[in-house]
């Protein structure tokens, strides 16, 4: 059984690259709304509230101590507990406060990086869009193919990417399917005389 199932994965691994191979002329990266990227609006910077505070500072301002604690005279230990509550309140409120601070001043980071690419972006600035390349990785899918991706920016505004690929070594070198009975049967792929290697 373990044998079938080895036998199918490497079937599998061979008809996803050969899929690859076949399509990446026709695969296209996701198309990104430059105009609404530079328009976006600038995340707020987040008020500090208080809301823990508050809710523990009514319980001390509302405190009525009861029979109880009026008969064993509780009522200091119970006040003293209640502003416990309140100062930890305040300092939970604080801790809080710092982590929505430290979170928009990562988010506001990435929008004012963002807003300046996509405005030098659509000023046709020809470094700015070697920049987003290279940032979004659109041929990281690929990349098994070559041996690097290079970009070049003329000054018509076009962007040329040049994939240099490990030449024949990409293509398999065995045709590999399964038997009836499931087994693996590989067969010598048929290359061309002089094929050339692409790059």
């Amino acid at each position: 059984m373990e044998a079938l199932e080895q036998a199918a994965y490497e079937v599998e691994v061979y008809e996803n690259l050969i899929d690859v191979l076949l399509s990446v002329h026709r695969e296209s990266a996701e198309t990104i709304d430059w105009v609404a990227c530079s328009e976006r609006q600038e995340p707020p910077r987040p008020d500090r509230q208080s809301t823990n505070e508050i809710a523990a500072s009514a319980g001390l301002n509302g405190y009525q101590p009861g029979l109880l604690a009026r008969l064993f005279k509780l009522q200091q230990r119970q006040i003293d507990k209640l502003t416990l509550q309140v100062e930890t309140a305040r300092e939970l409120d604080a801790q809080l406060y710092e982590q929505s601070i430290n979170t928009w001043q990562i988010e506001h980071a990435e929008w004012r990086s963002d807003n300046a690419l996509a405005e030098r972006l659509l000023t046709h600035d020809l470094e700015a869009k070697i920049e987003a390349l290279k940032l979004l990785h659109p041929f990281e899918d690929i990349s098994m193919l070559g041996t690097s991706v290079t970009f070049h920016a003329h000054s018509n505004g076009v962007v040329e990417v040049v994939l240099s690929v490990h030449g024949e070594r990409v293509i398999p070198s065995e045709i590999k399917s399964l038997l009836q009975s499931g087994k693996l049967s590989s067969k010598k792929s048929k290359r061309p005389p002089n094929s050339p290697c692409v790059s």
